[in-house]
C-alpha cells in the first residue's frame, strides 16, 4: 500500500505508472480482441462517448481549438517556471526538469491516448464479425470492380436531381449533411448488430489547407473526440470523408474499415449526391490500384468516365493543389510507423484495403 502511496504523492511516476498501465493492457488486448470488443470497445469506450458527446459536442466550434490554447498555456506556464528557477537550477537542473517535463507529457499523452480511443484498435476486426473473406483480388477481378463502380458512378450521378455535367456544388447535397451520414452510418453499423454509441460532431477545421498540409483530409482527434474534415474538401469528397471519420468517432481505428464505413455509410443513403460521394471515392482506390497494376486498362477505363465526373475530379485536384503540403516525406514515414506500432501491418497502405472489404462485401450483399 505504502508502494502505490509513493507512487501516487509523485506526478512523474504516477503518470509514467498510468502510461506503462495502459501499454500492459493494449499488449493483454492485443492477444484477446474479445476482451477488447466486449470489455472496452461496447462498454467503456460507450460511456466515454456519451461523456464527449454531451459535452465538447454542444460547443458551436471544434474543440480541439480549445485543446490547442491549453497546450500553449501550459508550455508558457513550463517556460516561466523555468525562466524563474533557472538561477538556482543552473543548467544541470533546467536539464533534468525539462527531461521530467517530457516524461509527464509522454506518460499523460499515451494513457489519455489509449484510454479515450485508442484501445479500439485491438477489438474484433470487422471482417471476423460481418464473416467476410477479403481475399486478395487478381487483375481481372479489378477490371470487374473498376467497370461496376464507374458505371455505378455514371449512374448514380446522373440521378441527382437537376444534376448538370459541370462539377457539383454544396446546393446538391442536403443542409443537414452531418446528421444525415451520422444516421447512415449508425443505421449500418446497427444493421450489423454493432452498437453505434453517442452523435458525435464532424468539425470543419480552419483555415482552409490546413489539413492538407499534413497530405490529409480529414482526421479524428481522441483528446476530444471529435470527426474533423478539410474545410476546402470539394463537396463530392465530403460525405465520404466525413463517414470515414465518424467510423473513427464510432470505435474503429483501422483506416481500411473506416474507408469501408464511409463507403457503406454513403451507398446506404437515401440521397444519390451522398450515394455518388461514396461510389466515387471507391473508384478512385480501384482505379488506383489498376494504375500500377494494368496500366493501358486504367487508361482505356478511365477515358470513359463521364462529364460530370471528370469535372468533379478536375475541381477536386484543383481545390487540392492550392495549398503546399509542409512535411511531405516525414508525414508520410511518422504515419506509416504510428499505424505499424498500433498493429497495423500494412501501414499507410492499409487504406487501400478498403478495395477487398467492399468486394468481399458485395459478395455477400445481394442488393448490389
Amino acid at each position: 500500500m505504502h508502494f502505490f502511496y509513493k507512487i501516487y504523492t509523485n506526478k512523474n511516476i504516477f503518470y509514467l505508472f498510468l502510461a506503462l498501465l495502459a501499454l500492459l493492457i493494449r499488449l493483454v488486448f492485443g492477444l484477446w480482441p474479445e476482451a477488447c470488443e466486449y470489455g472496452y470497445s461496447r462498454t467503456v469506450f460507450f460511456l466515454i462517448r456519451i461523456i464527449i458527446d454531451y459535452t465538447f459536442g454542444y460547443l458551436p466550434f471544434a474543440a480541439v481549438y480549445l485543446l490547442f490554447l491549453y497546450l500553449c498555456y501550459q508550455l508558457i506556464i513550463k517556460i516561466r517556471f523555468v525562466y524563474k528557477t533557472y538561477s538556482t537550477l543552473k543548467m544541470w537542473g533546467v536539464c533534468q526538469l525539462f527531461f521530467a517535463f517530457i516524461v509527464r507529457f509522454v506518460s499523460k499523452t499515451v494513457f489519455l491516448f489509449l484510454f479515450l480511443w485508442g484501445f479500439n484498435y485491438a477489438r474484433l476486426p470487422l471482417e471476423t464479425q460481418l464473416n467476410l473473406n477479403p481475399n486478395p483480388l487478381n487483375v481481372v477481378e479489378l477490371q470487374q470492380e473498376a467497370i461496376w463502380v464507374q458505371q455505378r458512378c455514371i449512374d448514380i450521378r446522373a440521378a441527382i436531381p437537376n444534376v448538370t455535367g459541370s462539377a457539383l456544388t454544396p446546393a446538391y447535397f442536403d443542409t443537414n449533411l452531418e446528421s444525415k451520414i451520422r444516421h447512415s452510418l449508425a443505421t449500418v453499423l446497427a444493421s450489423w448488430h454493432i452498437p453505434a454509441f453517442g452523435c458525435p460532431r464532424v468539425r470543419h477545421l480552419v483555415p482552409n489547407g490546413l489539413l492538407y498540409g499534413f497530405a490529409s483530409s480529414g482526421v479524428y482527434i481522441p483528446f476530444t473526440g471529435e470527426a474533423h474534415v478539410e474545410n476546402a474538401l470539394h463537396c463530392s469528397q465530403l460525405p465520404f470523408t466525413a463517414a470515414h471519420e465518424l467510423g473513427h468517432a464510432y470505435g474503429w481505428g483501422d483506416e481500411a474499415v473506416c474507408n469501408f464505413l464511409g463507403f457503406a455509410a454513403c451507398v446506404k443513403s437515401n440521397s444519390y449526391a451522398i450515394q455518388y460521394s461514396g461510389y466515387l471515392a471507391y473508384w478512385r482506390y480501384v482505379m488506383g490500384e489498376l494504375k500500377s497494376l494494368d496500366n493501358d486498362f486504367y487508361k482505356e477505363h478511365r477515358a470513359k468516365i463521364s462529364v460530370g465526373m471528370a469535372a468533379d475530379l478536375e475541381a477536386s485536384y484543383q481545390i487540392y493543389n492550392q495549398y503546399p503540403n509542409f512535411f511531405p516525406v516525414l508525414q508520410k514515414t511518422a504515419y506509416n510507423a504510428y499505424l505499424k506500432s498500433q498493429g497495423v501491418k500494412e501501414g499507410v497502405q492499409s487504406y487501400n484495403r478498403m478495395v477487398l472489404l467492399v468486394a468481399a462485401w458485395r459478395k455477400k450483399d445481394t442488393t448490389f
